[in-house]
């Protein structure tokens, strides 16, 4: 039964508290049932994200944060991380496309 006070802001910050314990696997879990819930959540999707990107797992986690971009154009954050991701890699040009996307919305 869905809380009518639950936002997407409770998944994010219980798998931010699993993943700062040294949890990550419960993280996942928490970031996966909120995106069950709330699938336009960008904020999730950055989340989901930075546990790959902090596993160096670089492909995956653009995958994330392009799904959040998709799914919540207005979220800054994941246009940031994606042009991270891109200025290291042989298509900059994104880097620099989605750099300029997140200083707008900022």
């Amino acid at each position: 039964k869905k809380h009518k006070e639950v936002n997407d802001r409770l998944f994010q910050l219980l798998g931010n508290s699993y993943d700062l314990s040294g949890n990550p696997e419960k993280a996942v879990a928490a970031y996966d049932e909120g995106l069950k819930v709330f699938p336009n959540s960008g904020e999730i999707y950055l989340e989901k994200g930075n546990l790959l990107w902090a596993k160096e797992k670089y492909v995956e986690a653009l995958d994330f944060y392009e799904k959040g971009i998709e799914v919540n154009p207005e979220f800054p954050s994941n246009y940031y991380r994606a042009a991270r991701i891109y200025c290291h890699s042989t298509e900059e040009v994104w880097g620099m496309i989605y750099g300029e996307i997140f200083m707008n919305l900022e």
